[in-house]
C-alpha cells in the first residue's frame, strides 16, 4: 500500500507525543499518511519509541525557554525541513515550537497548518473564613 501524504508533527520535545498522540498519529497512519515528528530528541529510549511506530523523528533544537539565537536556528532547521519532505499537513503543539512551526510553513509556503493550544489548568487552593 503506497503512502499517499506526509504529516509533520511539531513539538518541544518528543515526550509530548509519547504521552498524547501515539494513538492519533497510528491512526493517520492507518489513513496511508507517513507521519513526522520533529522535536528536541533527548533520550534514545524515548525516540525509540516513536520510531518503533514507523514514526520518521527529526531532531530540532528547541527550548522551552525562549532565546532569540536558538529560536532562529531552530527556525531555519525547521524550513530546511519542510523544504526538503514537502509536507501536506503542519501540525503544530506547545508554545515556542507552535510558533517557529508556524511561522517555518508560512515561510515555505506549507499548505495546510494546524494549531492545536492545550490548556493547562491550575487550580490554587482558596480558603473561605468570616471575619
Amino acid at each position: 500500500m503506497a503512502i499517499s501524504k506526509k504529516i509533520l508533527f511539531i513539538a518541544t520535545v518528543e515526550n509530548f507525543f509519547i504521552s498524547f498522540h501515539i494513538p492519533f498519529m497510528q491512526y493517520l497512519q492507518g489513513k496511508r499518511y507517513e507521519i513526522h515528528a520533529a522535536a528536541k530528541l533527548g533520550e534514545r529510549e524515548r525516540r525509540k519509541e516513536l520510531e518503533e511506530q514507523n514514526i520518521i523523528c527529526h531532531n530540532i533544537n528547541f527550548s522551552r525557554s525562549f532565546n532569540p539565537i536558538i529560536a532562529l536556528r531552530s527556525l531555519m532547521q525547521l524550513i530546511k525541513l519542510m523544504r526538503e519532505e514537502k509536507f501536506s499537513l503542519v501540525h503544530v503543539h506547545t508554545p515556542i515550537a507552535a510558533f517557529l512551526g508556524r511561522l517555518a510553513a508560512r515561510l515555505t509556503y506549507s499548505k495546510s497548518v494546524y494549531y492545536i493550544q492545550h490548556i493547562v489548568f491550575i487550580f490554587t487552593k482558596v480558603h473561605f473564613g468570616i471575619i
